[in-house]
């Protein structure tokens, strides 16, 4: 169904396929996506399991075929403080960061703002090497931060890093848009998070 739409609305409808990292056949199923046309993969999370230190080893089977097939990865991460929530997981910021590391020619997607790690695009060694081709996206900010979080991003990470996403149901987009209102972005920033950056990303 979601192929077929896709198909009959190609300028409007952009599908990203997901499965559980873990589960039975997840790089096959992966694969017959791609290979139908979806552009992207994700987004992938465990909310149940602590991959640890597997955590790459978990995703370089998908990660290997997104490289292959040019598609962007999306992960589920958040942070690892503050308080507990419904969709909080146990992400090793560390573990993640060397997947990112072993397939530098993957675009990666990090969901919820990559649960902190914009802050080390400030680091003045491997790190903004590393981060080359991630991506951050606003899912539920409106929960998780303070508006400022746009600006600072922009400003760690670059404008160009930050793709607009909504969880929705969960929120409107109006929230967002609210936000980005009160961090007082510049209209140009604004114009790529709610749509440029994605466009560039998937080759629109």
């Amino acid at each position: 169904m979601i192929l077929e739409a896709m198909r009959r609305f190609p300028r409007l409808l952009v599908g990203f396929c997901a499965v559980h990292p873990l589960a039975p056949g997840a790089p096959r199923e992966v694969e017959r996506c791609l290979a139908a046309g979806f552009r992207g993969v994700g987004e992938l999370a465990w909310y149940l399991e602590d991959l640890g230190g597997d955590l790459t080893a978990v995703l370089a089977p998908i990660a290997e075929l997104c490289q292959h097939y040019r598609a962007p990865l999306l992960v589920h991460t958040n942070d690892p403080l503050g308080p507990a929530y419904p969709g909080k997981a146990a992400i090793s910021l560390p573990e993640l960061y060397r997947a990112i590391k072993a397939f530098p020619e993957v675009d990666w997607i990090l969901a919820h703002w990559g649960g902190g790690l914009p802050f080390y695009g400030l680091m003045k060694k491997e790190a903004p090497e590393v981060f080359r081709r991630v991506y951050f996206d606003t899912a539920a900010s409106p929960y998780l931060y303070r508006s400022a979080i746009y600006r600072l991003v922009a400003e760690m990470a670059g404008p160009e890093k930050i793709l607009f996403g909504s969880d929705y149901p969960l929120l409107p987009p109006s929230r967002y848009l609210q936000e980005m209102e009160e961090a007082r972005l510049p209209e140009a920033w604004r114009e790529m998070i709610l749509g440029k950056n994605l466009a560039r990303l998937l080759g629109f």
